[in-house]
């Protein structure tokens, strides 16, 4: 269950400083500016079916539904919780030719009322060019869906006392089609025993079509009468991008109970929308080549400690990044710590942890207001066997 809310929004994004009673008609009252605050709720279930068909195939096959619920009046235009069903079949078949390949093809077909059927497929294949090396190669085509909130999203000041729509900030003005995601990737493995090591790295490459963006539209195209009658931002698929890029990795086990992990992801992303500009006039052009961070590296050790203790540490590091509908921010590096203690029985196992987050220094996500502080938590994890 998710809960948000912001309000950092101010009378000077109406262009109006006065009187609000002038503008709206009625009396002054308290007026919800937090274009932001809502409500979601999602609920997920999958049956999933594994079998072995003799020594060279092995097939897993399920099915999954998925509901979506939203709420808020400052985010759909109107009080009133929307849902949304997502249907989905899947199935992998793993076959062994000879003894030192792999190959994987597998499918899966999502339906809802939004889109209609999709069909996304994959393929990969590995195989073991010697004793502890693996080349793998893979290719797939995959489909987003815009979530519930990107489908009715009517993000708008309205007066509470008679439901009039003071000016839009952002919507959807029609149905949405799916994003197409293409990706190819390329990897090798080195398992190395003697150093009690495991090394891998990765090529890929993505395309991005048919992407959601918004642009300014023309108040005269905007079809909800608003009391300012102002341009307003409108969500279509008219955005594309590609990002190719490296992956590595380096697992480490020094010593028994020890286990050290270090990744370094570089990726590099090119591509635009027309934005247009304010009034829904003329072209605008904007990159999207800083949405993605260029550089992240990341640390994460371990250590058991006996009597069912382990204790954790992990370091991340990410460079600057403009991301969508948010800000551009800087650099920034992050230190969590875990302590964790196991306990159970051959029907549950449990697990108590205690989790330090961010506790060196705040860091900033996704826009400049969003800083992250200092945090601690317990949980508590319960696993049925």
């Amino acid at each position: 269950h998710n809960y948000m809310l912001a309000s950092d929004y101010a009378f000077q994004e109406l262009g109006y400083t006065g009187d609000i009673s002038l503008i709206i008609g009625a009396p002054d009252q308290l007026l919800d500016l937090g274009l932001e605050s809502g409500t979601v709720d999602r609920t997920d279930i999958e049956l999933q079916y594994s079998r072995d068909i003799g020594t060279s195939l092995r097939t897993v096959s399920g099915l999954g539904m998925r509901e979506d619920r939203v709420q808020g009046t400052s985010l759909l235009g109107h009080g009133d919780r929307i849902e949304q069903q997502y249907y989905r079949a899947f199935g992998t078949l793993e076959w062994h030719p000879v003894a030192d390949v792999t190959a994987n093809f597998g499918a899966m077909f999502e339906h809802n009322d939004q889109i209609g059927g999709r069909l996304s497929p994959r393929l990969g294949i590995n195989w073991q060019v010697a004793p502890g090396h693996t080349l793998r190669a893979a290719s797939a085509l995959a489909y987003r869906t815009p979530s519930i909130l990107e489908q009715n999203n009517l993000a708008s000041l309205i007066v509470p006392s008679t439901g009039e729509v003071i000016y839009i900030d952002y919507y959807t003005p029609e149905r949405l089609d799916p994003e197409r995601i293409r990706s190819h990737e390329l990897g090798y493995m080195v398992q190395a025993p003697k150093i009690s090591s495991v090394f891998d790295a990765k090529l890929f490459v993505e395309y991005i079509d048919d992407a959601l963006a918004e642009s300014w539209a023309h108040p005269d195209d905007i079809q909800i009468p608003t009391i300012l009658n102002q341009s307003a931002l409108e969500a279509s698929n008219n955005s594309f991008w590609k990002t190719k890029g490296a992956e590595l990795q380096w697992r480490l086990e020094p010593m028994p109970g020890s286990r050290l992990f270090v990744t370094y992801a570089y990726a590099d992303t090119s591509g635009e929308y027309d934005r247009k500009n304010y009034g829904g006039g003329g072209t605008n052009v904007n990159r999207v080549d800083l949405r993605t961070p260029q550089h992240q590296f990341n640390i994460l050790a371990s250590q058991q400690l006996g009597y069912g203790l382990e204790a954790s540490m992990a370091l991340y590091r990410q460079t600057s990044v403009t991301w969508h509908r948010g800000d551009s921010l800087k650099p920034y590096n992050r230190v969590d710590g875990r302590l964790a203690k196991r306990f159970g029985n051959d029907q549950l196992q449990a697990s108590l942890e205690l989790v330090l987050q961010s506790f060196t220094a705040p860091y900033t996500e996704f826009e400049r207001n969003n800083t992250v502080d200092n945090r601690g938590f317990i949980r508590l994890k319960l696993d049925f066997l």
